[in-house]
């Protein structure tokens, strides 16, 4: 019997080892909050991620790292904006700030970053409206021919330090922005609600040839109200000078589209949407009396008396050189 009763014991023991360290395992286990700003780690499989369900992280080369912000609909950090006179959003504010709610920047014009790069170096060191925290909209909004594909490419990123005129962000950039593109840098304001009243518009700075603008974009936690308007209407690229041109210059085929066939058709669509302001040709070419009277965007110019002086001359062997001044 003795021999039976320390058998139980040897069998008892293990098993209560076994239940206290289970239970040390599993309660250590547990998921708990986590007290930390961001945290980051090697992650190799997303396969048990439930990205429907999942936001605030990025997953990029193996590692994913996750940030206590959303930004998603905005912080609310700014306030509740409400716009009782015409405002621009990049030189004032609705919430009070000393500068524009969305102070506006753009990359310096050598500078080249690449996609991965966390730095951004910008057109000045002055940048006063702008502190670590704060989300930034980077736009591609023009550039050279070369890089003409990029344009319109666009992200948002969290400042994470300052150092004069260069900006460090907490995540890395999912673009790159080279020194072929005007690339334009500009403050997200974090509103509650927004309440744009009757009568009044919320509109941006004008962009000119390398100074990006004509932006309005901001974030709401809250709701929106629009009894005004908010309006960036020729605020963006700059129209072309008025530029004098002919059928030719237009280009090979492109110029025979609209010199041949229908041409009418498409010179009164051009001169309807305001493309074009008129069409002048010359009385070398006969041009009937209808199309003359029923087409206000074509012009006649008469050059019969220039080139029967030019003829007389040629014929008398005698220089036409005035006649090209």
């Amino acid at each position: 019997m003795p021999r039976i009763k320390n058998y139980r014991i040897l069998i008892i023991f293990p098993l209560s080892i076994f239940l206290f360290f289970g239970l040390f395992f599993l309660e250590n286990y547990t998921s708990k909050d986590i007290d930390a700003y961001d945290i980051s780690d090697d992650f190799n499989d997303a396969t048990y991620i439930d990205i429907g369900n999942s936001s605030n992280y990025l997953l990029s080369g193996g590692q994913i790292t996750a940030s206590t912000k959303s930004y998603t609909f905005g912080t609310g950090a700014d306030g509740a904006c409400t716009v009782s006179s015409n405002m621009n959003i990049n030189t004032q504010s609705c919430v009070g700030r000393p500068y524009g709610d969305a102070v506006r920047f753009y990359k310096k014009a050598a500078y080249n970053a690449n996609a991965g790069d966390y730095i951004l170096d910008i057109n000045t060191s002055t940048t006063n409206g702008l502190a670590i925290g704060d989300e930034v909209l980077i736009l591609i909004q023009d550039g050279l021919a070369s890089a003409s594909a990029n344009t319109g490419k666009y992200e948002t990123a969290i400042i994470s330090n300052i150092t004069a005129d260069r900006l460090t962000f907490e995540t890395p950039l999912q673009n790159s922005y080279t020194s072929s593109n005007n690339v334009a840098v500009i403050r997200v304001p974090q509103y509650t609600n927004v309440t744009v009243n009757e009568g009044v518009t919320v509109t941006a700075d004008t962009k000119s040839l390398l100074a990006p603008a004509g932006v309005v974009f901001f974030k709401a936690s809250g709701t929106v109200t629009i009894n005004g308007s908010i309006s960036t209407n020729a605020k963006g690229f700059p129209g072309a000078a008025k530029c004098f041109s002919n059928c030719g210059i237009m280009g090979g085929a492109r110029g025979a589209d609209y010199a041949n066939g229908n041409a009418i058709e498409r010179f009164n669509e051009l001169y309807t949407n305001k493309i074009i302001d008129f069409v002048i040709g010359t009385d070398a070419t006969y041009h009937t009396k209808e199309l003359l009277r029923e087409n206000k965007w074509f012009k006649e110019i008469s050059v019969s008396n220039y080139l029967a002086e030019t003829i007389y001359r040629i014929n008398r062997r005698k220089s036409i050189g005035e006649l090209l001044r």
